[in-house]
């Protein structure tokens, strides 16, 4: 693909190479720090238990623990909590 070519147009070079135009301005977007997170935290563990151990621990401290921006820096257990 070469968006400098002006003899054949983005689409028609997409179309001849039978690729999907939208794909040429797709940013991909990094994970979030905690996928990273919960990934290294698996990538650590030696069994089954203790993978289930450490994600407990985890959703504990991401729902109960971790100030949430978007939830006016409140957890998600608090705001469950408000709802009564």
């Amino acid at each position: 693909m070469d968006r400098g070519y002006a003899e054949i147009s983005i689409r028609r070079q997409c179309e001849l190479l039978g690729v999907n135009r939208s794909g040429l301005y797709y940013q991909p977007v990094g994970e979030s720090e905690g996928n990273l997170r919960l990934m290294r935290l698996l990538d650590e563990q030696e069994s089954v238990t203790e993978a289930r151990t450490g994600i407990e621990r985890y959703f504990r401290f991401y729902n109960q623990e971790r100030l949430h921006q978007s939830l006016d820096y409140r957890t998600p257990a608090a705001i469950y909590l408000a709802r009564g």
